[in-house]
């Protein structure tokens, strides 16, 4: 049934977002570079987003079918506040939510991985801008479907293999911290670099499949991932600042406070809180499983 499939499905639709992203933004970038005036290109593209968006939304409208029962049976599952109050109880809101916000700060300060690449390990401009390309749109689409194999195939547990996750980008945060910045060590900063990338994205593409393999109620699923969501994604709204106040801005004669070595510091401390939360997840399920038997 699909409560076997949440793993593939997760992690194919974080790769197909991948690919879509990777060739939407390919062609927005060509059209303004070839417009005469960059803003011409931009409003260019905005047309052309807005169009696609009607296209899609008859090409919804006219595939997508549902029966009569099952569209007033999603009507009933919308969520109210008393749900979000049933969410808010539930402990796999917050073990969730706790540990996708764990992954999500890895993924929020990943982009900082590139000033650390081109100036304390003399990546070329050229180069670094191929390996943003593949650190932010190859690898979504190569590890999201990779994961979700292996978390319905080998794994058969999404918390279990996020533990593995967190486990591996604590240790690429680690190697960062004790590896000296010299030109001569570029390629094993790139490839803790590919490694975490590919780790991160892997995690991503599964993590929610967690709420289908936990036996949470579909009556609750709405309040949980709500509530679950809000606090996955709060780094978005401090980590980036803090990165900043972190490494400063030499060129514009800003300070650093801690510089990178802070910065990893904080991701490996995230990791650690990663692992804890995956491995109390792991034992409520047991307990709750082993308690629904004897019972």
């Amino acid at each position: 049934g699909l409560e076997g499939q949440q793993g593939r499905l997760f992690g194919f639709l974080e790769g197909i977002r991948g690919l879509t992203t990777t060739v939407i933004g390919l062609i927005g970038s060509a059209i303004v570079a070839k417009a005469v005036v960059a803003s011409a290109g931009v409003v260019t593209l905005i047309r052309i987003y807005g169009l696609l968006c009607l296209v899609l939304a008859v090409c919804v409208y006219l595939v997508v079918r549902q029966g009569k029962d099952q569209l007033d049976k999603a009507e009933r599952q919308a969520v109210t506040l008393r749900e979000l109050l049933a969410a808010a109880t539930n402990k796999y809101t917050w073990l969730i939510g706790g540990t996708v916000m764990m992954m999500y700060c890895f993924y929020t300060l990943m982009g900082y991985l590139t000033p650390l690449l081109q100036d304390g390990f003399g990546v070329a401009t050229g180069l670094i801008g191929v390996i943003g390309v593949l650190r932010t749109y190859v690898f979504q689409f190569v590890a999201g479907p990779i994961g979700g194999v292996l978390v319905d195939k080998v794994f058969r547990s999404t918390p279990r293999f996020l533990l593995l996750t967190f486990v591996v980008v604590g240790l690429t945060a680690i190697g960062y911290m004790v590896l000296p910045q010299h030109n001569s060590l570029v390629w094993v900063a790139v490839a803790l670099m590919i490694v975490m990338s590919l780790a991160v994205f892997a995690a991503r593409g599964v993590y929610w499949a967690s709420i289908g393999e936990l036996g949470v109620s579909v009556e609750q699923r709405g309040g949980v991932i709500g509530l679950a969501s809000g606090l996955a994604y709060l780094p978005d709204a401090f980590l980036p600042a803090l990165a900043s106040w972190w490494i400063g801005d030499a060129s514009n004669h800003v300070p650093s406070h801690g510089g990178f070595t802070a910065m990893f510091l904080v991701l490996v401390v995230a990791a650690a809180v990663g692992v804890l939360l995956c491995v109390l997840t792991l034992r409520t399920y047991h307990r709750e499983l082993t308690s629904g038997i004897s019972s």
